[in-house]
This record gives structure tokens, C-alpha cells and sequence, in this order.
């Protein structure tokens, strides 16, 4: 029953943002910046350091353009590199209430940032994955097989897909595919892409076929050219110009925030074929 409901939720949230205008969609996430803002600003022992270095009151800050034009912009050097963990908290959890911590890569120097995860937060994450992937494959009404490559030990939980985590193992995710994939309406990849790289020229070696499956992939971790994007869609049977072909999107967020900042879609390109954000993504990697 729990399921069903979900279910349903997502589908009103679905039509909810088809009549929406992105204006509207703007002005309800800017309500909600205040709030978030005023519960950092007096819960979080770091922030509240860093207004007072930068001389904003909380009393300051009364719209979301006061948030904007005064609030000092964060970063991993005065963040994750200066505070504890514990004080870039905004509630203090006792070790019972953490489910999970999440690590960045430590590709940016200086060691890695960490990320807690609450129980509560967990939950949640795997109905907001949910949603997400419906938004984009219709996994709701589409038996979907993900096949997450994503390195590093990076797995996530769903009630609507069933997901193989087979880490940078090309065999092993050859294998559920080729024993696997006829069981269901479409199979989604997800990894970063010079796995995916790997992945291809392997499935090719072994003779998999791909037309025998409704393919989409989801590329992360790094940043790509076009032409990489023209290489999936040739070797995994992917018409890029076809709205009933696979889609190959990028995503690109924080990864010790469980957050995602970009991400490709259809319905934001002129044209069907997408492209990659890459000037944002390399200005973000920087963070």
C-alpha cells in the first residue's frame, strides 16, 4: 500500500510541473531559501562563523536577493577544508540516528570532504531517486533494470527499479545484461565516462548485443565532449535525435551533499539531441 501511494504521489507531483512555468518553480524554491538560510545561520557553528566574518546579521537578510548579493559563497576551502564535520551541522545527530557518511572523491587536494547521512535523509533520498527516474525513463510504468557502474563503492537504493551495483566491473555488468536484460522494458547505465569507455569496448569484444535492448545512460564523476556522446549512442544502438530512442544525459552534483546540481533532460534542449553542459560542469568542478 505504502508503494501504491508513492506511486501516486509522483504522478500528481509529474503533472504538477507540467502546468508549472519555470518562474513559478523559482518563486517556491526562493520561499524556501529563507528558511533554509535562518536555520544554517542559527544552528550551524560554521556558518554562523563565517556571516560574522563576512558582518551579515541574520536580521539582514529579509528576501532572497539579500541572500544572494550578501551572504559569503561557499566553498570546499572554507568549508569541508576549515570546519569539522560536526560543526557544519545544522542539527547535532547522535551516532544512532547516521545511516551512511558520504566521501568527495579527493581529487580537489587537501584531503576529503565528508557528508552525514541521517536515517530520516535516507528514506527520503530513495523516494526523491524514484522521482527522479520516473521524470526521466518513466520507470513507473516500465519494468527497468539500472545498472549502476558508478566507482568508489557509490550504490543507491529504489523501490520502482531493480538496481545491480557492479561497481568498474565491465564483466559483471555485461553479464546481468546479456542473462538479465530480456527481462525487462528498458535497462539504464549509469557511470562515469571513462568506464563506460571500458564497458563499450568490452561489450563489443564479447559480441553483446545491444539492439536486443531499450538503452539509456546516465554519465557522471567527469566532464565529456559531444563526440563521446555520439560514440554511446553508436555502439549501444541509441538514436539521439528520436524522443523513442535511449536518452544519454549527464549529472553533475556534490557528491558530500547527496546533491545534485545539473543534470541533462529532453525538454531543456532546442533540439532532441542534448548537450552536455560542460562550461558549467568544469566551473563547478572547481568547487
Amino acid at each position: 500500500m505504502k508503494k501504491i501511494f508513492a506511486r501516486l504521489e509522483r504522478r500528481l507531483i509529474k503533472a504538477k510541473l507540467a502546468r508549472s512555468n519555470p518562474r513559478d518553480l523559482i518563486a517556491q524554491g526562493e520561499k524556501r531559501l529563507l528558511a533554509v538560510f535562518r536555520r544554517a545561520a542559527t544552528q550551524s557553528p560554521a556558518y554562523r562563523a563565517l556571516l560574522a566574518e563576512a558582518g551579515v546579521k541574520i536580521s539582514d537578510i529579509q528576501t532572497p536577493q539579500d541572500v544572494f548579493a550578501r551572504c559569503p559563497v561557499l566553498n570546499k576551502a572554507n568549508t569541508f577544508h576549515r570546519f569539522d564535520v560536526s560543526q557544519l551541522l545544522c542539527q547535532q545527530l547522535p551516532a544512532k540516528a547516521l545511516a551512511s557518511v558520504l566521501t568527495s572523491s579527493g581529487h580537489g587536494g587537501n584531503g576529503f570532504a565528508l557528508g552525514l547521512v541521517s536515517r530520516r535523509q535516507a528514506r527520503s533520498a530513495t523516494w526523491l531517486i524514484d522521482l527522479g527516474l520516473d521524470l526521466a525513463f518513466d520507470t513507473d510504468t516500465r519494468h527497468t533494470l539500472m545498472v549502476n557502474c558508478l566507482p568508489m563503492g557509490v550504490t543507491f537504493a529504489s523501490d520502482t527499479v531493480c538496481v545491480a551495483n557492479v561497481s568498474v566491473r565491465e564483466d559483471m555488468a555485461c553479464a546481468v545484461i546479456q542473462q538479465a536484460g530480456s527481462l525487462f522494458e528498458q535497462i539504464v547505465l549509469c557511470g562515469d565516462p571513462l568506464f563506460l569507455k571500458r564497458l563499450c569496448d568490452y561489450s563489443q569484444d564479447i559480441g553483446l548485443d545491444w539492439q536486443r535492448y531499450r538503452v539509456h545512460v546516465i554519465i557522471g564523476e567527469e566532464t565529456f565532449p559531444e563526440t563521446f556522446r555520439d560514440y554511446l549512442a553508436q555502439v549501444l544502438g541509441i538514436q539521439p535525435d528520436d524522443p523513442a530512442s535511449g536518452l544519454i544525459g549527464s549529472s553533475m552534483g556534490v557528491r558530500q551533499l547527496g546533491l545534485t546540481l545539473f543534470n541533462d533532460t529532453r525538454n531543456r534542449c532546442p533540439a532532441p539531441r542534448l548537450h552536455s553542459p560542460s562550461r558549467v560542469a568544469q566551473a563547478a568542478d572547481r568547487y
